[in-house]
């Protein structure tokens, strides 16, 4: 009953991660979207030009046409009119199978770090690497997990929240890729039709996955159950077995052969009884008949002992001396386990574990010396996900990537072992460990 209850709470706990792992709706997205390039595009212009930006689009409700139409009228802002260009064509990368979690991620440190597909972020992040971006980019988040608003699962109703979908004129509110200017008549926005069609196919779809695990969880347990029952019954006939050749090589001892000739072709009677009884494999079968064998060759072996005259003592001979081999000491090699690396490149050792600690540990360090180390990313997919998360903080400092970096990512594996020395309370990062992004 105990392990019955255990089970039945995991999968409730599972079930309400799944259901509560809900993308964001497409209203919300563009909103975050116009609010990335406001913020960037503002930190881009000085003086007087800032403050005139700052004062005509408000970053909390302001959209792309507002941007534009303003960088058009300042002049000689080309390299910042590519920018937001870039940042508006966000929102044709909208995902709602993405989570809230893995949206502000996205938007706030993935885009900045993936040179091909958005080379001007790249650029944008690398001319104030340092304190600026980092800075930059927290406040970002902070925004978004604020205004991301999830997609409601409300069995396949389609009311995602009942955003408005016109605003009055001149009001700014952004609709995709366009703005509404029809005076403040209220608009229909595609996008609810897919997110209509989303929730409902979502909440049947974690419904099934629901389904399939409690059904596996209930096979499980009988299965589990029989197999109990079987290896009992084995032990079982296993503990008769012996205390039945123990009667006879007592007996054998005692000269009584008769009997025991007899008790032989008896209990090979009742072996094959038994195995036709017995619900057990082909092979465990097989090996019992084995162990009978061997017993009944041992048993042989006593009786033959007994009738046999008794051979005279063999002459004493000298002892032969046998040289004792030292034995081989191997070295152990010691094990810990890590989390983030500092900016510099280096672990604090006081942080180390002996034992891995999901959702904390995300490097494993193997000793090679009494203050020398090889490392890696942990192959756990819980370490994997962790060092995702923020890979400019946790990867870069102390790994290589061989690779473009791969948010979506299942795998991080490691080429090529880094290495670290101990100096003081610090492992000193000696070579960068070569990986993997793959998916």
């Amino acid at each position: 009953m105990k392990m019955k209850g255990i089970y039945i709470l995991l999968v409730s706990l599972i079930w309400v991660h799944v259901a509560g792992a809900q993308g964001v709706t497409q209203d919300s997205y563009n909103s975050a979207v116009n609010y990335l390039n406001c913020s960037a595009v503002g930190h881009t212009l000085k003086g007087d030009v800032a403050d005139r930006f700052n004062a005509k689009c408000p970053c909390e409700r302001t959209n792309f046409a507002n941007i534009k139409s303003f960088l058009d009228e300042a002049g000689n802002l080309d390299a910042t009119n590519q920018l937001a260009s870039e940042i508006d064509k966000l929102k044709g990368e909208y995902k709602k199978e993405l989570t809230k979690e893995e949206t502000v991620a996205f938007l706030s440190n993935t885009i900045f770090s993936d040179k091909a597909a958005h080379p001007k972020l790249f650029a944008f992040a690398e001319k104030r690497k340092g304190d600026d971006i980092d800075k930059f980019k927290a406040s970002l988040a902070d925004y978004l997990s604020s205004n991301l608003k999830p997609i409601a699962v409300a069995g396949g109703t389609g009311d995602t929240g009942k955003a408005k979908r016109g605003t009055a004129a001149g009001s700014g509110e952004n609709r995709g890729n366009g703005e509404n200017r029809s005076g403040g008549a209220e608009v229909p926005d595609p996008a609810d039709k897919g997110n209509a069609a989303g929730v409902g196919w979502s909440f049947i779809i974690y419904s099934l996955i629901f389904a399939f695990a409690l059904a596996g969880g209930t096979l499980y347990l009988a299965l589990s159950m029989s197999g109990k029952k079987r290896r009992e019954e084995l032990d079982r006939k296993g503990e008769e077995l012996m205390a039945y050749v123990k009667d006879q090589i007592g007996k054998l001892q005692l000269g009584d052969k008769e009997i025991i000739n007899e008790q032989l072709v008896n209990n090979k009677k009742n072996n094959n009884k038994n195995n036709k009884e017995l619900p057990a494999t082909k092979n465990e079968v097989q090996d019992l008949f084995g162990r009978v064998n061997t017993l009944e060759s041992l048993v042989e072996k006593i009786r033959e002992k007994n009738e046999a005259p008794a051979a005279p003592p063999p002459p004493p001979t000298q002892k032969e001396v046998t040289p004792v081999e030292e034995p081989v000491v191997e070295t152990r090699k010691e094990t810990f386990y890590l989390s983030t690396p500092n900016s510099n490149g280096t672990f604090n050792d006081t942080s180390a574990t002996t034992t891995f600690k999901e959702g904390a540990s995300m490097y494993r360090f193997t000793k090679s010396a009494l203050n020398k180390a090889t490392f890696c990313i942990d192959e756990r997919e819980a370490s994997v996900k962790l060092a995702l998360q923020y890979p400019d903080k946790s990867i870069d400092p102390v790994c290589e990537a061989l690779n473009a970096y791969n948010p979506k990512a299942t795998r991080i594996v490691t080429k090529e072992p880094g290495t670290a020395e101990l100096q003081g309370d610090k492992w000193v990062i000696q070579n960068k460990a070569k990986i993997t992004y793959e998916s």
